[in-house]
């Protein structure tokens, strides 16, 4: 999975903001930080995705210790921001297929529960791999 690294900072009396390195005019701001990050995992996915649009090249991630090294992220550290880690979660819903085996009585709860919320297994492990990443 890709993840790219913000750097996110609240100073006295605003929101908090985050902006990232690696994808050049990519930022976002929350009134709280859970807002910020749910912010965070949007702007990253329109950007990557307007760049794919456009047949533009999408920037590797850079590594948090390359980060670090630059004078003023560095900066921005003392000054209190913080490295968050942000998923790239594709907006284009792009498939791929994946395959793998589990335990069969914890398939039979994960049935139960996609038939008692009306959608399907795929429907469900989907919206279970998205909330584990948001939350993670």
């Amino acid at each position: 999975m890709t993840v790219y690294i913000g750097i996110a900072h609240k100073d006295e009396d605003t929101d908090y903001g985050i902006y990232f390195p690696d994808l050049p005019g990519c930022f976002s701001a929350g009134s709280t930080m859970d807002e910020l990050l749910e912010m965070a995992l949007e702007a990253v996915a329109s950007y990557v995705e307007t760049l794919t649009d456009d047949r533009k090249m999408v920037p590797p991630p850079s590594t948090a210790e390359t980060l670090r090294q630059d004078e003023g992220i560095a900066n921005d550290l003392k000054d209190g921001a913080m490295l968050v880690q942000i998923p790239l979660l594709s907006k284009s819903h792009a498939k791929q297929r994946i395959e793998f085996q589990m335990d069969k009585n914890l398939v039979d709860a994960f049935d139960r529960r996609a038939k008692a919320l009306g959608v399907t297994r795929k429907a469900l492990a989907e919206q279970a791999f998205e909330h584990y990443l948001r939350s993670a």
